[in-house]
């Protein structure tokens, strides 16, 4: 899998944001990304948050992929809100924006 942490930079690996307000969640995305790493060599630097709030203060566009709670998590507060000012509007169609 490579790596996990919000503070560096891995050359050449997919940054991956996974943002959910349970643990379980995070670790079950973490582990498939891990798996997916060792079957096909792909390389992913993982960023975990907890909570909305956390993920876009501050917001920096450093991620190749974002996995949502779209229940909780991407239906309110300042990721619904993120999400509906700059996201295009098939996604925010999708999550309910």
């Amino acid at each position: 899998m490579c790596c996990t942490g919000k503070d560096y930079a891995v050359e050449g690996a997919v940054r991956v944001a996974l943002v959910d307000d349970e643990d379980a969640p995070r670790a079950a995305v973490a582990s498939h990304l891990h798996r997916y790493s060792q079957e096909h060599g792909e390389r992913f630097q993982v960023s975990s948050f907890s909570s909305g709030e956390e993920f876009t203060s501050p917001y920096r566009a450093d991620y190749d992929m974002i996995f949502l709670d779209a229940g909780r998590v991407a239906a309110t507060g300042p990721v619904a809100q993120f999400f509906s000012e700059t996201a295009p509007k098939a996604f925010r169609d999708y999550i309910g924006g």
